[in-house]
């Protein structure tokens, strides 16, 4: 049976990590949902505790998401591929908030950008994400009779980015807008026009996409996929920041840890050459890394 992040408090989850007189530490980040960051420090060990909740997080407000669905990925209980490891330590309720412990991979993440406007990651680098979003894309999904899983509707998830969405979240102050919009015009700047032109009529009706996906199975996605949200964990690292520890505190190590938020949405691709946007992406990137993702797509 599922169990509920809130089932458990924060001074327990603290506490089973030695972190229970650990004094929480303001983190500096940029993400845009409007979750906090603290960072604890014990010893040579960090790690960073995340806390959002319905009234804070604009993303749970727009993907209807008033159970928390990060909080149940963070205690354990989704079975992900061996390519992919979730950063959580735990989860647990701190008053109506969701508080999410992880260590802290700061070290690891994939920079945003350089100052010399150099690329941040190597072709080579994007291969390898996009191969585990493949495995993600294909991994199994929670039972549903196993318990009330909060999946994500389908049209929030699409619209969640779409230019109009933009416009009224820069409309309503959220610094995140002004940003897409930003994305919106370097994509008008740099797609062709029938691309330009078929985004334009799916953000004002939605509704063809939302038909054609209906008959494909459920999948996992990754909600937040941005290089600044991936850790490349390789093998032969030896520095605390380059690995991520399991529940039972064993090092998991050349596997790509994937940063929240995970959603369960009811898209993906079924069939051997898999028609789903995301391997079509990798296909039409030129005839290597083609076959590399589509060599993992066919099981």
């Amino acid at each position: 049976m599922l169990r509920h992040w809130n089932e458990r408090a924060l001074p327990e989850l603290l506490a089973a990590h030695d972190l229970a007189d650990v004094p929480e530490m303001d983190f500096q980040h940029d993400g845009w949902s409007g979750a906090s960051l603290t960072r604890l420090a014990r010893g040579d060990d960090a790690f960073i505790l995340k806390r959002t909740a319905w009234s804070n997080d604009w993303i749970a407000r727009a993907t209807q998401d008033r159970d928390l669905r990060e909080g149940f990925v963070a205690t354990g209980q989704l079975p992900l591929p061996p390519s992919i490891v979730a950063p959580y330590l735990g989860a647990a309720a701190d008053g109506p908030s969701v508080a999410m412990l992880m260590p802290d991979l700061s070290a690891t993440l994939i920079d945003w950008e350089r100052p010399d406007g150099q690329p941040t990651i190597t072709s080579a680098t994007l291969d390898r994400v996009l191969g585990a979003i493949v495995d993600l894309h294909h991994g199994p999904v929670p039972d549903v009779g196993a318990g009330p899983w909060p999946w994500c509707p389908l049209r929030e998830r699409l619209t969640l980015l779409t230019r109009s969405a933009a416009v009224r979240l820069s409309a309503d102050g959220q610094a995140a807008g002004a940003r897409f919009l930003a994305g919106w015009a370097a994509f008008d700047a740099l797609a062709p026009r029938g691309a330009r032109d078929l985004i334009e009529r799916l953000d004002l009706d939605p509704g063809a996409l939302l038909d054609a996906l209906a008959d494909r199975p459920t999948a996992l996605l990754h909600g937040d996929l941005k290089v600044a949200n991936v850790a490349l964990l390789d093998d032969g690292r030896t520095d605390g920041a380059d690995r991520l520890a399991d529940g039972d505190g064993r090092p998991r190590r050349g596997r790509h840890g994937l940063v929240p938020r995970l959603e369960f949405v009811g898209a993906r691709c079924g069939s051997d050459r898999c028609p789903g946007p995301l391997c079509k992406v990798g296909r039409g990137a030129g005839p290597e890394r083609r076959g590399r993702i589509e060599s993992r797509c066919r099981r």
